[in-house]
């Protein structure tokens, strides 16, 4: 492991590099100026080896530059933030180097325990626990094969369970679409929804999805479990005025009840016909549907969609549950949701609920209704859904005795 330290106090490079050697490492190179950092790690062949440590407040490159700089050359080390700055700074700055792809060990604020780094540096990627650990190998699609995707079918349902936040018993599960291609690997939505949103495909895969679901929901049915269903919908499906009849044709071909039914409107585009919208949204809750608005909070979900839209139910996005850039804030900003959302007499889901920390923060709060994480389980498949469900005991209402444990990066929902 080789230190790249950096920061223009001399008293705090005296500093670490003595708390560095107290915990054995003594190969630190030390810089006051972020730019002669830089020129040295261009000519380091082997990144995943190095840990920079970085004040923020620098001379002529200060430690956003730096990471913006890091990020442009895909520097695959780690990054220990260190900084005296407020720490709401030091959080956004770990945020934006997470946005440009880099590892973050920790974001902290001066002055620094030797404890500290010490635990930070355990989180490098260059830790023999952790150098393993990489993201799942996504295939690159195109457009034409998002289409070839759709005349085969090769879109598959996921499904993560849904539990009632106070009981613990399994409310539902939440449909998860994945892409499995010829070869077997699999390609996540983050990887074609946006293409398929682009190209005007979304459409028929919401359709693909809603199938599965609808499909999946009845057999469970028939094997004693009554459960909810919820599927993502773009806001793109909401133009059609044909959509809610379609959806209701789908559930009662399958014998599913349409109260059973949740559908999460994932805002990643604006409302643009605001009319055509509202007119669906309110057929569908003619029809008995309930609306959730999804990831709340991120999109570009509003207070006056919460005002004029009939939507039951409101989901807490992850980021908000469990957070380790900002988690006071973030923690703030998820009560005051759900509260709010009570008062407006909606439904409250929170995703990303990933320790039993999280659970009783929520269970504490006592305005949260639903949970989801991977605590419970990752989103898994039908048949493994079967077994979770038989497992856990479910129908007792028992929460599960041993949470999932969750190996290696968290694959995008």
């Amino acid at each position: 492991m080789k230190i790249i330290l950096i920061d223009d106090d001399e008293f705090s490079l005296r500093t670490i590099t003595r708390q560095l050697s107290e915990i054995g490492l003594e190969d630190v190179a030390c810089f006051a100026r972020a730019a002669d950092a830089l020129h040295i790690l261009e000519t380091v062949e082997k990144h995943h080896q190095v840990v920079v440590i970085c004040d923020l407040q620098m001379p002529d490159m200060d430690g956003v530059e730096l990471v913006r700089q890091l990020g442009i050359v895909r520097f695959s080390g780690s990054i220990i933030i260190v900084s005296g700055e407020n720490k709401v700074i030091v959080d956004a700055a770990r945020t934006l180097a997470l946005e440009h792809g880099l590892h973050v060990a920790a974001a902290l604020t001066k002055p620094v325990a030797t404890a500290q780094i010490a635990d930070a540096l355990k989180k490098s990627t260059n830790n023999p626990d952790t150098a393993s650990i990489q993201a799942p190998k996504a295939a690159i699609c195109t457009v034409n094969d998002v289409r070839n995707a759709i005349c085969d079918r090769q879109f598959q349902n996921f499904y993560q369970p849904k539990i009632h936040t106070q009981s613990g018993r399994t409310y539902g599960v939440e449909a998860l679409v994945r892409w499995r291609r010829r070869n077997g690997l699999f390609t996540y939505p983050d990887e074609f929804i946006p293409i398929a949103e682009a190209n005007n495909l979304i459409g028929d895969i919401t359709e693909q999805v809603m199938e599965n679901a609808f499909r999946d929901a009845a057999h469970l049915r028939q094997r004693g479990w009554s459960l909810s269903v919820s599927v993502n919908v773009s806001m793109q499906d909401l133009v059609s005025l044909r959509f809610p009849d379609q959806i209701a044709g789908l559930a009662q071909r399958h014998g599913v009840p349409l109260t059973s039914v949740t559908l999460e409107v994932t805002e990643s585009q604006i409302m643009t016909d605001v009319k055509s919208t509202l007119d669906i949204l309110a057929r569908l809750r003619l029809k008995k549907l309930s609306l959730s608005i999804d990831d709340f909070g991120t999109g570009y979900s509003t207070l006056t969609q919460l005002r004029d839209c009939p939507f039951t139910e409101l989901k807490i996005d992850r980021s908000f549950i469990h957070s380790e850039t900002n988690a006071a804030a973030s923690r703030s900003i998820a009560e005051c949701s759900l509260e709010m959302a009570k008062r407006l007499g909606m439904m409250t889901v929170a995703e990303g609920v990933e320790s039993q920390r999280d659970l009783m923060w929520l269970r504490n709060l006592g305005t949260c209704d639903f949970v989801q994480g991977y605590y419970f389980s990752r989103p898994i498949a039908l048949n493994e859904l079967k077994t979770w469900l038989d497992d856990h005991h479910s129908r007792s209402g028992e929460i599960p005795a041993t949470p999932y444990k969750r190996e290696g990066k968290e694959i995008p929902l």
